[in-house]
């Protein structure tokens, strides 16, 4: 609602997650791992469509790849590279989201040390909340744990967020 009212006003529930991550960092593992978690869960490859329609309406897209930027910021001091990171959140936040396109998320990387990353998730709020996103987070580094193993992830099988909705059209409002 917010975001199709105030169209055009950066930042309107944008929600983001900054990591610090003190270990080298395969990056292309990384985005596969990121890869597969928006495979795994439709609610990350959901468009939205309300215009011309009777009702606002919820589409999920086959696939949906995450833009990711990677940057190296090795020839920064610690105070440049984090004022440098504040400014790349600031512009990831006013960019905001085209709601019509999945996936509703953004990857950040910058190699801050030999090894050290500072990573910025940025993503719209109609996607996940506080409760959900700790889960995209932790499968995330499951599955890529588990790649610099050669391993397969154990993780449980991702409910469909279609029970979700069910729920709530059955609640008696």
């Amino acid at each position: 609602y917010h975001a199709v009212r105030d169209s055009g006003a950066g930042g309107i529930d944008i929600e983001q997650v900054t990591m610090t991550l003190h270990e080298a960092l395969d990056e292309p593992a990384f985005v596969r791992a990121w890869a597969e978690v928006i495979a795994r869960h439709t609610i990350l490859r959901t468009t939205f469509r309300w215009e011309g329609i009777e009702q606002p309406q919820q589409q999920v897209a086959e696939h949906a790849e995450l833009p990711v930027t990677s940057v190296d910021w090795r020839e920064l001091d610690l105070t440049a590279g984090q004022q440098r990171l504040a400014q790349q959140a600031h512009s990831e936040r006013h960019l905001g989201f085209d709601l019509t396109k999945a996936p509703a998320m953004r990857l950040f990387i910058a190699r801050t040390g030999p090894q050290a990353y500072a990573v910025l998730w940025t993503f719209h709020h109609a996607l996940l909340d506080g409760r959900s996103f700790p889960v995209v987070l932790s499968e995330v580094f499951a599955i890529y744990e588990a790649s610099l193993l050669a391993q397969v992830a154990q993780l449980p099988e991702a409910r469909p967020f279609r029970e979700f909705i069910d729920r709530q059209q059955a609640l008696d409002l």
